[in-house]
């Protein structure tokens, strides 16, 4: 089966509407899983019926690095602009919802369909779903469940949020999450906030799970009100407390929440980072009741092991927490970069704790800045931006003997750096492969803490002296103890590094300048996480290839590109 995977937003991509894309198939044939890639180029309002009959699969997700963050406003979203507007549905097997955000924007429901509608029966467990979606502030005057599949519908329902749900009449079905009838409906690690109605009676969570299909499992329903307090018979969750170990490892704040392990009378205000009315954050906080209270779901249903921020916690072989969030403290988990294209540029926050490189040709786990054998770092292309304060072209770093280790002042180091071309401009602080600027004297300190480097600072046009900061400098940094300027075909320290023909300069991406253990440098695609403090990539080292969000500052960087 193949993957066939399309665009679709409004700056130049291969559909402009869900509907569009939904309509040709997703461009792919019966033996292809159909992939549309939404974009965050503006705000979906659309009724998005997903419905074709051609592809075996049908996937609709936000594109890498268009996905929300957990809270409203960070990525691809559907926004009502009236009643009824900007909903999916899903109406076929073997169909998937992921990473989209459905904001009501004060708009109601006035059908029996929800923004993240199931609408089609199917035998077959888990084959449709909606998965790390977030829905908030939507009205409603009839059934205004946030996720639902109508009655004797299969619906599954993956690491979802919701806040924020009003339903205005005073009799009726569910008001607020996951429901419209007699359900096969199966809820997994998702959490609801802050559901009202203005008074009378029915269920506010969860409402008319089958009693035998349905499951509901490491979920959180806290804050659902009758007429702005507890009161009637709304419910945080429904069916209330019951043995079956399919609806258990739940939270609540009324005690209504089922299973025997379930956590029930809490402290609304003691779990989530934000509860302030138009800044919701919903991702639990250190001391929260739910962390280390779930079960281990490991990978069933497919997909429940991603949190909201798409952290894999089966793979971190974390305690599970209750609720669509995973609590990662400080220094808890990795974080691994993952590539994007060449010449692409790390973006705002990248890691500067607890970096783990891997040098090429040594299969050695060395310490942060440490290499053991000779690394290379250049762009992927000419002017490609490597990181803020490390210049834009070829960068090699070596210590003096394979082996031997590198630090912030040793004097083995050996580094090379040249701007991008002829001409152009040093970025503030450049180079700044050991913390600190260059200086322009011959001998003087290379930056500080490293005052065992001396300085040979060149022109093009042989005896032009070197001022500071110009622009069409090459600067070689070499122990103070050598000495020698590089000769033509000389091997630099440790080896592997060789200056190109006489009078010639230094190239940008020159394969000379890192040898044959150099490694290539591929620039990361996007951090996940990072909403706890800003992070920033520094030092020698191989970029590793993914990153998985902990929203800690302490990371560690793995593998070889």
């Amino acid at each position: 089966m193949a993957d066939v995977i399309k665009s679709i937003g409004t700056d130049g991509r291969d559909y402009s509407t869900v509907t569009l894309w939904n309509a040709a198939g997703g461009a792919a044939t019966a033996a292809d899983h159909a992939i549309g890639e939404l974009y965050n180029d503006s705000a979906f309002d659309e009724v998005a019926v997903i419905d074709s009959g051609v592809p075996a699969t049908i996937t609709i997700r936000a594109a890498d690095g268009h996905e929300h963050d957990g809270t409203a406003g960070t990525g691809v979203r559907f926004m009502r602009s009236a009643d009824d507007s900007a909903r999916i549905m899903l109406d076929r097997e073997n169909c998937h919802c992921i990473g989209i955000e459905f904001d009501g924007n004060g708009y109601k429901t006035t059908t029996n369909y929800s923004p993240m509608q199931i609408g089609r029966h199917t035998n077959t467990l888990y084959a449709q779903s909606f998965q790390r979606c977030i829905a908030h502030h939507h009205d409603s005057s009839l059934n205004g469940a946030v996720f639902s599949g109508p009655s004797d519908r299969q619906s599954t329902f993956i690491r979802c949020m919701a806040w924020r749900f009003t339903y205005a009449v005073s009799t009726g079905a569910a008001c607020a999450m996951f429901s419209s009838g007699d359900d096969k409906v199966g809820v997994f690690a998702c959490t609801a906030y802050h559901m009202t109605r203005s008074g009378g009676h029915g269920d506010a969570i969860l409402y008319n799970i089958h009693p035998t299909l349905g499951s509901c499992q490491n979920s959180i329903g806290l804050g659902c009100y009758t007429g702005g307090s507890h009161s009637g018979s709304v419910y945080e969750f429904t069916p209330t407390a019951t043995d079956d170990p399919d609806r258990d490892y739940n939270m609540d704040s009324d005690g209504t929440a089922p299973g025997t392990n379930s956590v029930t009378g809490v402290t609304i205000a003691d779990q989530f980072v934000s509860i302030v009315d138009g800044s919701e954050d919903l991702h639990l906080v250190s001391d929260a009741d739910a962390v280390g209270a779930g079960a281990d779901l490991l990978t069933t249903p497919p997909g429940v092991q991603y949190d909201i921020d798409g952290y894999d916690v089966d793979d971190a072989g974390d305690t599970w927490d209750i609720g669509a969030d995973q609590y990662v403290s400080a220094g808890g988990a990795d974080v691994v970069v993952e590539p994007d294209a060449v010449g692409a540029a790390f973006g705002a926050g990248a890691p500067s704790l607890g970096i783990v490189s891997k040098p090429a040709g040594v299969g050695a786990v060395i310490g942060a800045g440490v290499p053991s054998a000779g690394v290379a770092i250049k762009p992927a292309a000419a002017g490609a931006v490597i990181g803020a304060g490390v210049p834009s072209a070829g960068v090699a770093v070596k210590p003096a003997a394979v082996g031997a280790a590198f630090g912030v002042g040793a004097a083995s180091a050996v580094i090379v750096a040249k701007p991008a071309s002829t001409g152009a401009e040093w970025a503030a602080g450049d180079p700044d492969l050991s913390g600190a600027g260059f200086v322009s004297a011959v001998g003087a300190e290379f930056g500080a803490g490293d005052p065992s480097l001396s300085i040979k600072a060149k022109l093009s046009a042989a005896g032009v002296a070197f001022g500071v900061g110009d622009p069409t400098a090459t600067i070689e940094a070499k122990p103070a103890a050598v000495g020698a300027v590089w000769g033509v075909g000389a091997v630099g320290q440790g080896g592997g590094v060789t200056a190109p023909a006489a009078g010639a300069e230094w190239g940008v991406g020159d394969p000379v300048l890192s040898g044959p253990s150099a490694v290539r440098l591929t620039i990361p695609r996007r951090v996940r996480g990072g909403r706890r403090g800003a992070v920033e990539m520094r030092g020698a080292g191989v970029v590793p290839r993914k990153v998985y969000g902990t929203r800690a500052a302490a990371v560690a960087l793995r593998g070889v590109h």
